[in-house]
């Protein structure tokens, strides 16, 4: 399913994801960073995500950030990547800035860029489908309706833990599955939570598509004090004329902005502080779960082991490791 021009993919794996490290020491995972594992099959979870960008684009347009440490502690996940697709962070400072580094690489090779991001941590099943409305969200993007789209998927219960997107449905484009954003809820109150799922408003599964000009304008109205350390990148990015000056000028000039940076997170210090900048495609029919915490693996592990007639004695994608679902009792 490969899309249009100047697509590109933005993995993010540069979390620490060791909430997770003594869940996983129980389930026999000798690995302390949830991304790096497989939990489920022989692949890790930053592999899955690789396969799911690679159905949309080429390899070689899709960038993951990482951490420097996970690039000392995984060289074998990281080796067999294109050269110059995995770009690291000094140090992790949440998903707005791990999402501004490699922005800055895409938009150097490709000012006209349109950027799927993922996140690492995610389960999703019937990934074609769910890839389908990730094609939604980039015929959105590409024919002006929103420079930002987000991807929801109903909820089953209040979800608390979850970002929410509050759409408003009056404001449907004629011929589109595009809603309006009204307001974006950051791991809500459950009040809050309660209330929007009365509503019937989506959980955010921060799946964004969005036009990559357009996405660094939203960060840089959003968070102005991460501009100017992010332009010092972008203009030290191939200023050098040889490929090793090149890669000593960008380390120093990533290194020099991440001294002082804060952590900003781009749900919280982005998309809920302006959501009617944003627009949102609906994910129906698919399973998809983010794996930030013990209860969603094991309930996740759970639904696999119970649905494992339904899926190809030889599809190792969903293969639950032995005894893990009886584990999460």
């Amino acid at each position: 399913m490969r899309t249009g021009q100047h697509l590109w993919s933005i993995v993010l794996a540069g979390g620490s994801g060791r909430r997770l490290e003594p869940f996983l020491r129980r389930l026999g995972q000798r690995c302390p960073v949830k991304q790096f594992c497989a939990i489920i099959g022989k692949r890790t979870m930053l592999q899955h995500t690789w396969d799911r960008a690679e159905r949309l684009v080429r390899q070689d347009r899709v960038v993951t950030v990482v951490d420097r440490t996970h690039a000392e502690m995984f060289p074998d996940q990281l080796a067999a990547r294109p050269a110059g697709t995995v770009i690291e962070q000094p140090a992790n400072r949440e998903t707005c800035p791990g999402a501004l580094l490699p922005l800055a690489y895409v938009l150097r090779a490709d000012p006209d860029a349109i950027v799927a991001i993922f996140p690492s941590d995610h389960f999703v099943h019937e990934e074609r489908r769910f890839l389908g409305h990730v094609r939604v969200a980039e015929l959105s993007v590409r024919h002006g309706y929103e420079d930002v789209v987000i991807l929801g998927v109903p909820p089953s219960r209040q979800e608390p833990g979850y970002g929410w997107i509050e759409v408003d449905r009056t404001k449907r484009l004629r011929g589109s599955r595009l809603l309006a954003v009204a307001g974006f809820w950051e791991k809500p109150l459950p009040p809050i939570a309660r209330s929007l799922y009365e509503g019937g408003h989506l959980l955010s599964t921060m799946v964004t598509v969005a036009r990559a000009k357009g996405l660094w304008n939203l960060i840089s109205i959003a968070q102005p004090e991460l501009r100017r350390p992010f332009e010092g990148i972008r203009q030290a990015l191939g200023t050098a004329s040889e490929a090793a000056a090149i890669r000593r000028a960008e380390a120093a000039a990533i290194r020099r902005a991440y001294e002082d940076m804060p952590c900003v997170s781009l749900s919280e210090g982005v998309f809920a502080r302006i959501p009617s900048y944003l627009g949102a495609v609906t994910v129906r029919d698919v399973y998809w779960s983010d794996w930030g915490s013990e209860e969603r693996v094991c309930e996740t592990l759970r639904w696999l082991a119970n649905r494992a007639p339904a899926f190809p004695i030889n599809d190792d994608r969903f293969a639950v490791p032995y005894n893990a679902a009886a584990r999460c009792a």
